[in-house]
């Protein structure tokens, strides 16, 4: 999804996303070397960190406001008329 430095000696990249924890070590070791050839460190080793975060709102729906409970209602309404 997004990566950010927060680390500077040595520098530390961490990625967050959702199958980070399932990428292959080769793949790691060039996210290492990208970020290494874009910050243009030659020779600084370059730590990358993977994150994954699970969504806290998974499987929550949102409570309607009475506007849009009336507006959902009005909206099936018409749609069962046709």
């Amino acid at each position: 999804r997004y990566a950010h430095q927060v680390g500077r000696y040595p520098p530390l990249v961490i990625v967050h996303g959702t199958p980070a924890q399932r990428l292959p070590d080769p793949y790691k070791r060039y996210l290492e070397n990208a970020f290494r050839e874009a910050l243009r460190l030659k020779g600084t080793p370059v730590r990358v960190e993977l994150r994954t975060t699970e969504n806290p709102f998974a499987g929550r729906r949102n409570k309607l406001t009475p506007r849009q409970a009336k507006h959902r209602r009005r909206m099936l309404r018409f749609k069962h008329k046709k």
